[in-house]
C-alpha cells in the first residue's frame, strides 16, 4: 500500500513505503554493534556490508549476492578474529589500487590487549584481506578511538585518515590524524595540526568544504562529560597542513555534554552544505547562511528530535531532488525520518512508510544506500547500542520519479573521489553533492545518488575534484549508473 505524500514541488509524483527485509536477506542478527560500512570491496557491481560488534559483539563481512540476499564472508575472508571494543569502521582505497581496504577503529590503552588494535585490512583483490594495522603504525594503542575517517585533508592525492579519541576515567590519548605518506605507510600529525584535542571526549566527526575553498573541514562532537571539559567545534582548514576553531565565529552555539554525532547535507539547494547535529535530547539543524555563519532553524524547519539521537544521514529517499534526513534514536523513542518538503521545512514519516525501525536493543547507526541497484534508495539500520538488537534491511518500494547515481574515479584526485563537489542540473533544479559517504561513526564507499523528479535528461554535471580539475558532462540519460573518470 502507498502513503500519498502531499506533493510541494509543483510536479506529479506518488508517495512511498519501505519494507523489512531483512530476514529475506539473511542479515538478521543480533549484535551489539554501533556501526555498519557499505562499499563493493570485490568490484562485481553490488555493495557489500561490514557491520562491527563491540565488546562481545562480533564483526562481520556480508558479501551481496546480487539477489537480494547476503552471505557471511568474514572466515572465508580471513577477517574472523576476537574483536573488542569495536565503533567505526571505513572503507577506503587507502593506496589507490582501485580495490578498497577496510580501517576498523577499536581503541585500547594497553599493548597487551591486541583485541582491541585498530585493523587495517588491505584487500588483497582476490576476496581475502591480510590485517596491516601493526605495519603501517595505524593500531592506535593508547587511544580509544571512535569514529573513523579517510579524507584528503591535504589535498595530496592519497586518502588520510582522522580517529576521534574518547577520553574517560581520567585516561585516554588525542585524537589521530594519519597522513598517509604512501605504500600504507602513516605518521599521526594531529598534534602539530591543532586538532589533538587531548583530554575531550571527542566521538565523531564530520567532514565537509563548508566554506567552499576548496579544503576540507570538519566538525566534532563529544561523549558524555566525566568531569573533563567536553566541547563540540568546527574546524576549518588553513590549507597548510593546520586547522582553526571557528566554532565562536560560525554561530554554532553547541550546548555542553553530549553531541553524539553530525551530518552535513544540501536541504535547500543552496550550493552551502549545512549541518544537523545530534544532542543527548535534542537535534540541532543549522542553515549555512553561504558567509562563513550558521543559523538554527530547528524549530521552524519542523526538523525536532527530543531524544538521543545517536546517528543521521541524508539521503533523497523519494527522489524528488531534496535531501531527507533520517535519524537513529538510542532510546525506545522511534527512528525518525524527514521528508523534505522543498520549501525549507520537513515531515517526520518514519511511521507512515514503515522505518521507525525499533526492534530491541538501542539504535545506533542508520544509512542510505541503493542495496539493489535499482535506483531507490534503501534504509540499513544498526540496533546494538547499548543491548544486543537485529540488523534492519528496509527496501525502498519507490515511486515514479527519475535518479542518477555517479561513481567517481579518482586519477590526479585520489582514487575514492573522497572531497570530490558535484553540481548536477535537471529540469528546472540544480543540485549540490560533496562526496564523503560519512554517517555516524562509519564511512561508506558508495555511488553519489540524485533524484531527479521527472526530469528524464540531466543537462549537465560539474565535478570539482580535490586536486583542482574541473569537469563537465552534459546531456545524461535518468535511470542510470555512470562512472566517471577524472580527466
Amino acid at each position: 500500500m502507498f502513503l500519498t505524500i502531499p506533493n510541494l514541488l509543483g510536479t506529479p509524483s506518488v508517495g512511498l513505503t519501505f519494507t523489512d527485509v531483512s530476514e529475506a536477506a539473511g542479515i538478521f542478527e543480533y549484535n551489539i554493534s554501533w556501526a555498519s560500512a557499505w562499499g563493493d570491496y570485490d568490484r562485481d557491481g553490488y555493495i557489500d556490508i561490514m557491520t562491527v560488534g563491540h565488546l562481545g559483539g562480533i564483526c562481520q563481512l556480508w558479501h551481496n549476492n546480487g539477489d537480494g540476499t547476503f552471505t557471511d564472508v568474514t572466515a572465508a575472508a580471513g577477517m574472523l578474529t576476537d574483536d573488542g571494543d569495536a565503533h567505526g569502521p571505513c572503507w577506503a582505497d587507502l593506496d589507490n589500487d582501485g580495490k578498497l581496504d577496510l580501517y576498523v577503529a577499536k581503541g585500547t590503552l594497553k599493548e597487551d590487549k591486541p583485541i582491541n588494535y585498530n585493523d587495517l585490512w588491505r584487500n588483497n583483490g582476490d576476496g581475502t584481506f591480510t590485517d596491516i594495522g601493526d605495519a603501517s603504525g595505524v593500531t592506535g594503542i593508547g587511544c580509544f578511538n571512535r569514529g573513523a575517517n579517510a579524507v584528503d585533508y591535504d589535498n595530496d592525492g592519497d586518502l588520510d585518515l582522522f580517529l576521534p579519541s574518547f577520553f574517560k576515567h581520567e585516561s585516554g590519548g588525542p585524537n589521530l590524524l594519519y597522513r598517509n605518506d604512501g605504500d600504507f605507510q602513516f605518521i599521526d600529525v594531529a598534534t602539530e595540526a591543532g586538532i589533538g584535542r587531548e583530554g575531550i571526549d571527542n566521538w565523531a566527526a564530520a567532514w565537509n568544504d563548508y566554506d567552499l575553498d576548496g579544503l576540507i573541514d570538519f566538525f566534532i562532537t563529544t561523549g558524555p562529560d566525566n568531569g573533563v571539559t567536553s566541547s563540540s567545534a568546527l574546524y576549518r582548514n588553513r590549507g597548510d597542513g593546520t586547522f582553526e576553531d571557528v566554532t565562536s565565529a560560525a554561530g554554532l552555539n553547541i550546548p555542553s555534554g553530549y553531541s553524539n554525532s553530525a551530518a552535513w547535507g544540501d536541504f535547500n539547494n543552496d550550493g552551502y552544505p549545512d549541518l544537523y547535529v545530534m544532542l543527548d535530547s535534542a537535534g540541532i539543524l543549522y542553515r549555512n547562511d553561504g558567509d562563513e555563519s550558521f543559523t538554527d532553524i530547528t524549530a521552524e524547519s519542523g526538523a525536532i528530535n527530543t531524544s538521543r539521537g545517536l546517528a543521521a544521514s541524508w539521503g533523497d529517499y523519494d527522489n524528488n531532488g531534496y535531501l531527507d534526513l533520517y535519524v537513529v534514536n538510542g532510546t525506545t523513542a522511534p527512528n525518525r525520518l524527514f521528508r523534505n518538503n522543498g520549501n525549507g521545512t520537513f515531515s517526520d514519516v518514519a511511521a507512515s512508510v514503515g522505518v521507525t525501525a525499533k526492534e530491541g536493543g538501542g539504535g545506533s547507526d542508520g544509512t542510505f544506500i541503493d542495496y539493489n541497484n535499482d535506483g531507490f534508495l534503501d534504509l540499513f539500520v544498526c540496533n546494538g547500542a547499548f543491548d544486543a538488537g537485529p540488523y534492519l534491511l528496509f527496501k525502498n518500494d519507490g515511486n515514479r520519479n527519475h535518479w542518477l547515481e555517479i561513481k567517481l574515479i579518482g586519477r590526479a584526485s585520489n582514487r575514492d573521489g573522497v572531497g570530490a563537489r558535484i553540481t548536477l542540473s535537471a529540469g528546472s533544479q540544480t543540485q549540490y553533492r560533496q562526496y564523503i559517504g560519512q554517517h555516524g561513526l562509519a564511512q561508506d564507499h558508495i555511488p553519489v545518488h540524485f533524484g531527479l523528479r521527472g526530469a528524464t535528461t540531466v543537462d549537465s554535471i560539474v565535478i570539482e575534484w580535490p586536486g583542482g580539475i574541473r569537469q563537465k558532462l552534459n546531456h545524461i540519460a535518468a535511470n542510470q549508473s555512470i562512472a566517471v573518470s577524472e580527466r
